[in-house]
């Protein structure tokens, strides 16, 4: 039985400036590839980054940190370092799983202050049981029946920082069961709103939709729902959509499969990348009402 321990430190890449300011294990976030490679120069990595996409290096020799030995794997948004990832296994049992959360929320306490912020976007669940430590964080944990047993905490002091546990065993998986991570971005930007029911309603159906622009590959591995992503987990979502100014759309989640995993928020997110002709066949556009079937694979 192993655990897994990851520290997460990702943003997003229109902050890039933000990034540049600090380190993280030796890396800097916006740096490029060849940047990176030479900041770990004693390291060998695996992967390959694909120019428009996001993408991994993985790194095969480990590093000593506070006693424990990390692998570490860099992400890469549009050829700019965008995540640093540094994971470490050993023992586990579920509780102790919450315990190491609990563990990392405290160490980290020193850098980041209290993680006293409030549920986060992916927190859908019940909770079932709540830790508050000496310094104020307070740790939010949560029984899912697909995802496992979730853990999360937050500090919200300029940048955005996150941790995160899930334990989550499985007979036909070679998967360390327990993960735990601390995420350090920008604070995400705010879900577009929603059209009400009732406008919904009012507004007459288009028959067909022409598209101006629609979603990429690199859209949807932005806001792909990373616990759903992690474990392979596929998702389908309808968006009921009124059309805007421009062709823009203002939409709501009419149907998620599975339901409280993301899905949905993370549709909604997409909004913003559609926009529709604002005439089809002569007749204008604007306020009409349109739906989209969305779907999540993994292979995005």
């Amino acid at each position: 039985m192993r655990f897994v321990l990851v520290l997460v430190a990702g943003l997003c890449m229109a902050s890039a400036a933000w990034g540049q300011e600090r380190s993280y294990f030796g890396f800097q976030l916006g740096m490029s590839e060849a940047q990176a490679r030479a900041a770990a120069p004693g390291q060998t990595w695996s992967g390959a980054i694909e120019p428009g996409a996001v993408s991994n290096l993985y790194g095969r020799s480990p590093r000593f940190i506070g006693g424990l030995v990390f692998m570490p794997i860099l992400q890469f948004s549009d050829g700019r370092l965008s995540g640093v990832t540094m994971y470490t296994a050993g023992p586990h049992a579920a509780e102790r799983c919450r315990d190491l959360l609990q563990t990392v929320v405290v160490n980290f306490e020193r850098e980041f202050g209290a993680f006293d912020g409030g549920p986060g976007a992916e927190e859908y669940y019940g909770e079932a049981e709540t830790r508050v430590t000496e310094r104020g964080s307070r740790l939010r944990f949560y029984a899912h029946p697909q995802l496992g047993d979730l853990g999360f905490a937050a500090s919200t002091r300029g940048e955005l920082v996150e941790a995160r546990s899930r334990y989550l065993e499985s007979p036909t998986s070679d998967r360390l069961p327990c993960t735990a991570s601390i995420d350090v971005s920008p604070p995400p930007a705010p879900l577009p709103p929603e059209p009400s029911a009732a406008a919904l309603e009012a507004a007459p159906m288009l028959e067909r939709s022409q598209w101006v622009e629609r979603p990429g590959g690199a859209d949807f591995a932005r806001v792909y729902p990373p616990m759903a992503l992690d474990l392979g987990i596929e998702g389908r979502v309808v968006l009921d959509c009124l059309v805007q100014e421009g062709g823009r759309l203002l939409c709501a989640a009419a149907t998620e499969e599975p339901a409280d995993i993301g899905f949905g928020e993370a549709a909604r997110a997409l909004a913003p990348a559609f926009r529709i002709a604002e005439a089809i066949d002569g007749a204008p556009t604007l306020g009409m009402r349109v739906r989209i079937p969305i779907r999540f694979n993994v292979a995005q």
